[in-house]
């Protein structure tokens, strides 16, 4: 009996141990294992673990911090559930490089030009980190956003 008590034990911490290693490597993961199950090949990973897809580059010159752009997107859980849209409303303006904005978008934005559109795959460290947002995003969660570029001033 006290033997099957320490094994329990065991097998109990071991368990708890296995919850705690969530790095930047298991969010990537999570997206990777999206990517595959939606069978979406053609991505780029940067080196920060931001991962994306591009429908169109767009013109003229890549934004810049400090630059105001101005976008329409969708974010999405990875379940494909939607939680926010600019469509059906107005776009989202905001200056590039603000330190209130997630870093997944300061750092995918700039990878657009005026008219480009693609998708953002945010692992949550560059997203809303450990404390997720107003019970809409949870803790640690890896989000998607469609991005569409319409101005950049």
């Amino acid at each position: 009996m006290k033997i099957s008590i320490k094994i329990l034990f065991v097998f109990c911490l071991f368990l708890m141990g296995s919850c705690l290693d969530d790095t930047t490597e298991d969010a990537v993961d999570s997206i990777e294992e999206y990517l595959e199950r939606n069978q979406i090949e053609d991505h780029i990973t940067t080196s920060s673990g931001l991962i994306y897809t591009v429908n169109k580059i767009g013109n003229g010159d890549f934004p810049i911090t400090g630059q105001t752009v101005t976008v329409h997107y969708t974010g999405y859980h990875l379940d494909d559930t939607r939680f926010d849209t600019s469509y059906g409303g107005a776009a989202f303006s905001f200056t590039l490089g603000d330190q209130n904005l997630v870093q997944g978008w300061n750092e995918g934005i700039a990878l657009f030009k005026k008219g480009g559109s693609g998708t953002l795959f945010i692992p949550w460290e560059l997203g809303y980190g450990e404390e997720g947002f107003e019970g809409v995003i949870k803790p640690k969660e890896d989000l998607k956003f469609d991005i569409n570029i319409v101005a950049i001033d």
